[in-house]
């Protein structure tokens, strides 16, 4: 297929600085949802390319090798498959095609190794008997690369226009970092879908590299470690995170004075008190430590554009420590504005939360690799920009990332569906308050060890 190649980019690499080189393991953000119900053989390879819309990414060359995308079509449907400037895609067409395309916009898969296709998860045997079509891109590089996401799956949609047809609808769904490219796309190319949504995601962007390094910016004050005396020493300030600031905390179930307090501010930092948060508080400990520990030993740069200036921290009241003590203690990093807001590092510049397509959010209450105040913050971004009308956000009962049933997922679309082509919104719930309450009605089914409320 002709037309212009997409523009080469990658992470620029800027400046090393205090607690700056816990990026580099922070973006470890997104797991993928992914889906192993591909198999080999099908229509023979094509090599395309497509132009996608102007979104601001960040300027670097990848070159990561490709894994055939081959794979056999279901029973009663095509299989579309290639590389395009870099990356591979994958199509599926039922015989009784609907007119509408189900894109699926994958989560984070490491740094390195070979771009892979992810089928999508839970839904394929389900799009194509309900008559939809679905692609899906590796993107031109792995790594946290939601503006190489955005980019490619506009360019996705091009090449499905030019093999199979038009659309008469396109809706979009991103797990994990594809949240990310989910909001990223719909403020940016709403032209370009109908609804999405949003799964897991990282739906308030670079927010989720505030919350890491807010976590160990916490961690280290509660246990007394002066993480300001190790600027320029990462290696040193990992050994004090492994010998002090662990040891000090404990592990959960068997937490210090000073790891109770730490559980609290993170409890609050990552939405408050809500179902399951302690399951997922305990699921998440150990790596959220390891990543912020490898970050530190691996001497390594990454975009500034994390900080926890502004950030109020919280505390429960019985613990020896106030809020007001924690605030004024807690050490602060000032993000890179200029690289946080310009249009050269597009993608990674604030949700404003001005979408003009329906958005329906699902996300697990004890999820602590994204965390759930990543929904709160962006409704009110929604709310602030007045698009509140075109946000429903649903609670899931359960701990983990990325932790539904495929009912729960499949309800979802369902629901966006009749959102879009009737004019129907859907129920969700409100997360303006307390949360204890919240996803009995979309947690399917609630856990055995559901609290059913507080």
């Amino acid at each position: 297929m002709g037309g212009a190649s997409p523009p080469t980019i990658t992470p620029a690499v800027l400046r090393l600085r205090l607690l700056v080189p816990l990026l580099a393991a922070l973006l470890l953000l997104a797991a993928v949802c992914s889906d192993d119900d591909g198999a080999s053989g099908g229509a023979p390879a094509a090599v395309a390319t497509a132009t996608p819309a102007s979104l601001g990414v960040t300027p670097v060359t990848p070159d990561f090798p490709i894994r055939d995308p081959a794979f056999e079509a279901k029973s009663g449907a095509t299989a579309y498959y290639g590389t395009y400037s870099g990356g591979a895609y994958q199509m599926e067409v039922p015989d009784g095609w609907n007119g509408d395309l189900v894109l699926w916009a994958h989560g984070f898969r490491g740094f390195g190794g070979e771009l892979v296709v992810d089928i999508p998860p839970a839904m394929r045997d389900y799009l194509i008997a309900s008559g939809y079509a679905w692609a899906a891109s590796s993107y031109r590089a792995n790594g946290y690369v939601p503006g190489y996401g955005a980019q490619d799956t506009i360019a996705l949609k091009r090449l499905f226009e030019e093999q199979v047809g038009r659309p008469e609808r396109t809706y979009l769904i991103g797990g994990s970092m594809g949240g990310h490219i989910t909001t990223l796309s719909l403020e940016r190319a709403p032209e370009e879908y109908g609804g999405a949504v949003a799964l897991c995601g990282v739906m308030s962007g670079v927010e989720i590299l505030d919350f890491f390094v807010s976590w160990g910016a916490v961690a280290g004050y509660l246990t007394g470690v002066d993480m300001t005396g190790y600027a320029g020493d990462p290696d040193g300030l990992a050994s004090a995170f492994k010998e002090e600031v662990l040891p000090k905390l404990g592990r959960p179930g068997d937490l210090t004075e000073a790891g109770r307090r730490f559980e609290s501010v993170i409890t609050h930092l990552s939405g408050g008190p809500r179902p399951f948060r302690a399951e997922g508080f305990e699921d998440r400990y150990d790596e959220n430590f390891e990543l912020v520990i490898a970050s530190l030993a691996a001497r390594s740069a990454a975009i500034p554009v994390a900080g926890n200036v502004g950030y109020v921290y919280e505390i429960d009241p019985g613990l020896g420590v106030t809020s007001e003590e924690l605030n004024a203690g807690v050490p602060r990093v000032a993000a890179d504005e200029s690289a946080r807001r310009n249009s050269e590092f597009g993608e990674y510049e604030p949700m404003t939360g001005d979408i003009d397509d329906p958005l329906i959010a699902v996300h697990n209450t004890g999820d602590f690799f994204v965390p759930f105040s990543l929904e709160l913050s962006y409704r009110e971004k929604v709310i602030g920009a007045g698009k509140e009308d075109l946000l429903v956000q649903r609670a899931i009962r359960r701990a983990g990332h990325c932790n539904f049933t495929p009912d729960e997922v499949r309800m979802a679309f369902e629901d966006l569906v009749r959102w879009v082509e009737d004019g129907v919104r859907p129920e969700g719930d409100d997360l303006s308050g307390d949360l204890r309450d919240a996803g009995l009605e979309f947690t399917i089914p609630l856990e055995p060890d559901d609290p059913g409320g507080f």
